[in-house]
């Protein structure tokens, strides 16, 4: 696929939310491309939930600057649950990035199933209990700037775990989609100048 190409025909692409600004929390940037709305949860549940792997590169179609600069980062992910990954039959984030030639590192992964959506927001903020650094010999270094990648934030309670099993005090984010209600909580935290999606 060549990086101009957009997957998504125009009418779709209108009902997709482009939001691509930066948030400063804790002293942490964190980087969103779309808004998570009703069309994006729609195409995110189709794409993981219904196993229609085909969807995977338009979650990045039409964003060739930000596919540049994802090259030269050392891009890190939350590894799935395994069992879920055995049941989907392929891992959601890795598919997204194989579709444009990229590949991210794996220090992290969940030790049991835990589905955001079903959860009630207090019970989401324990998230970070069950995430666990996975052994140095079972990944790769990259150089670059280290980039937290993670497909929905919905409370932030997952990246906030992410961020605090990170030795790299520099990481920043990159996040997919972001829930609208997400994005009121912070709206002071946005940056005026945000010169990642440049």
């Amino acid at each position: 696929m060549l990086l101009d190409d957009d997957c998504l025909c125009p009418e779709c692409r209108k009902r997709v939310q482009e939001l691509k600004q930066t948030y400063r929390i804790e002293g942490r940037f964190v980087h969103v491309l779309y808004v998570y709305n009703e069309f994006m949860e729609q195409l995110f549940f189709q794409y993981k939930e219904d196993r229609d792997i085909a969807l995977a590169p338009l979650f990045l179609s039409g964003q060739s600057r930000l596919i540049r600069r994802l090259r030269g980062c050392r891009i890190a992910a939350l590894a799935s649950w395994p069992e879920k990954t055995l049941q989907r039959g392929f891992d959601p984030l890795t598919e997204i990035l194989r579709a444009w030639n990229l590949e991210a590192d794996r220090p992290w992964h969940k030790t049991r199933s835990f589905k955001q959506s079903e959860n009630d927001p207090g019970t989401r903020k324990e998230v970070g209990h069950l995430i666990a650094c996975t052994p140095d010999t079972t990944r790769q270094r990259r150089p670059g700037r280290l980039l937290i990648l993670d497909d929905v934030l919905t409370t932030g309670a997952t990246l906030d775990a992410l961020f605090s099993l990170c030795p790299d005090a520099q990481a920043e984010a990159l996040v997919l989609a972001a829930h609208p209600l997400w994005l009121k909580t912070h709206k002071k935290d946005r940056q005026s100048r945000p010169v990642f999606f440049r």
